[in-house]
């Protein structure tokens, strides 16, 4: 036990006590001695299930017990008690409920060497309370945290590893059939499992608890339950119920992430040359344009992930041709539809953590797969090398003058400006006169794809003023103020220090025809709201 831990954690309780229960204790108090001594008092003053439960939650933290056993298994069966009042019909209250579930994952994480502290009854209790709360309509949070609970108290509390049980449940029918009779007492949470899993008329229930194992399951085990838990997850993947989507999303990303850290190289290995991953691509596609906004998020993250793994092992195992499908494959959707920039985005962000590529290679790479560049006149010292990129970013700026797609534009615009080979390659010059360029034009640069790529590229608004100032026209002087306000807040000001604006770009600035020199978003009153 780490005693440095031990005083961290009875501080925090003490403080909690002071400043939630409005109880000071003095110095001597033999309470602030013994942390066991500690938590009895600190409950003793909890006057309302509600203080109870936030009082509870600053002891159990998931893998970190510090109290005796005794007090373990005191609050254990007091928890209960506050679940099953909590989780009643008839005063049902979800807060109180996902903390106590929550609680109780903490409780048991921490509590594998006290594999025969709680009773049988108790764990008995608390797995019908769970039952009882699968079967009815829950909060989603209610329903993920019951699962992370059922996979917690599967893996901690019962014998044998997670995936000898994930296995034996998903591919032993009869062990299905036999285990709610046969099973000892002290398995109540494999009863539930299987009872669970058994049921393939409500999906969403076989999918929570998925994600509850998902969640919970160590590197060592995942490797042998890889491809079976991915294979209950795919046939979901044209269900059109939005909750069902919701949760294959999660165990999705779930996955994905226990795949791109896993250093087993078997099992990559497989995955990729079984094309076990093309379902997966398949829902990110069907799904990227989802009204549910955390059920794209998921998606998102998951396609980043793939990405990822197959840059990773593109020199092993996948060729380089898989990788320029898939890019084509988003390409071939139109720029304005409402994911193509984001997938884009999350593709690049990939390749860029993965390799070394710069963007001068990204770019080329782009442009021949097939990204719709507008064709437009450029500036005639431009070099041949510099053509695309200036091609590309004007492309970019025009995209941004759809308000929905300015902010995923402009993150990839600020992406590839931070990765070009030099600050000062041809590429790179191009890429910033592309603004100046384009702020001339009849309908200038968006500011908010200008505050977007401020913000994720900080270097570029001081480069822009600070080799650019004299090459922007009255037309564009908006775009090279709106750099000079990034620069001159309390933000730019920290990443990059620069100068305020001369008296003669100030003049400049009086005698612009250019409402959006003056303008602040969301307000405008004439000259005087810049100043």
């Amino acid at each position: 036990m780490d005693l440095t831990e031990v005083s961290h954690l009875q501080c925090e309780l003490s403080k909690f006590i002071s400043r939630e229960l409005k109880h000071v204790c003095s110095n001597d108090c033999p309470h602030n001695e013994e942390l066991d001594m500690l938590v009895a008092h600190g409950l003793s003053l909890c006057e309302t299930n509600s203080t109870r439960l936030q009082f509870l939650s600053k002891i159990y933290k998931p893998a970190h017990v510090f109290v005796s056993k005794e007090t373990l298994e005191q609050n254990f069966t007091s928890l209960l008690d506050l679940l099953s009042a909590a989780s009643s019909k008839s005063e049902y209250n979800d807060t109180q409920v996902i903390l106590c579930l929550r609680i109780f994952a903490s409780m048991i994480s921490g509590s594998s060497n006290l594999k025969w502290l709680f009773s049988s009854s108790d764990l008995d209790k608390l797995a019908r309370i769970q039952s009882d709360l699968f079967e009815r309509v829950t909060s989603f949070n209610c329903l993920l945290t019951n699962s992370v609970l059922l996979a917690q108290g599967l893996c901690s509390l019962e014998g044998g590893s997670v995936s000898e049980k994930v296995q034996q449940l998903l591919m032993n029918p009869i062990f299905n059939q036999l285990i709610g009779t046969t099973a000892e007492k002290s398995e109540s949470f494999s009863r539930l499992y299987s009872k669970i899993m058994m049921r393939s008329d409500f999906p969403s229930r076989r999918l929570a608890v998925i994600f509850g194992v998902l969640s919970i399951v160590s590197e060592s085990d995942f490797a042998d339950v890889a491809s079976s838990m991915l294979n209950q997850i795919i046939p979901q993947n044209r269900n059109d119920d939005p909750l069902v989507g919701l949760l294959t999303s999660y165990c999705f990303r779930q996955w994905s992430i226990h795949v791109v850290k896993s250093t087993n190289e078997s099992l990559v290995n497989h995955l990729i040359l079984n094309d076990e991953l093309a379902p997966i691509f398949e829902f990110i596609f069907h799904r990227q344009s989802d009204p549910i906004d955390a059920l794209r998020e998921a998606v998102m993250d998951t396609f980043e992930l793939l990405v990822c793994l197959l840059v990773r092992c593109s020199t092993v195992t996948v060729t380089p041709p898989f990788l320029h499908s898939l890019l084509t494959r988003v390409l071939e959707q139109p720029l304005w539809m409402r994911n193509t920039l984001v997938l884009i985005h999350r593709f690049l962000s990939a390749v860029f953590m993965e390799t070394n590529r710069t963007s001068e290679q990204v770019i080329e790479w782009l442009v021949s797969t097939g990204f719709p560049v507008i064709d437009m006149a450029h500036p005639s010292e431009l070099s041949s090398s510099a053509t695309r990129p200036f091609a590309l970013g004007c492309t970019l700026i025009l995209t941004a003058h759809d308000v929905a797609l300015s902010q995923s534009a402009g993150e990839v615009f600020a992406l590839l400006a931070v990765h070009f080979s030099s600050t000062e390659s041809e590429a790179m010059r191009a890429w910033l006169f592309t603004l100046v360029w384009m702020a001339k034009q009849l309908r200038g640069v968006s500011h908010a794809f200008l505050d977007k790529v401020f913000n994720l590229a900080p270097s570029l608004p001081s480069a822009l003023i600070k080799n650019y100032t004299q090459c922007f026209t009255e037309e564009g002087l908006s775009t090279l103020l709106h750099a000079y306000r990034y620069c001159l807040t309390k933000k730019g000001l920290k990443r990059s220090p620069i100068t305020p604006p001369d008296l003669a770009l100030l003049s400049r600035a009086f005698r612009s025809q250019d409402r959006q020199v003056y303008l602040r978003p969301g307000c405008y009153s004439g000259p005087s709201d810049f100043f």
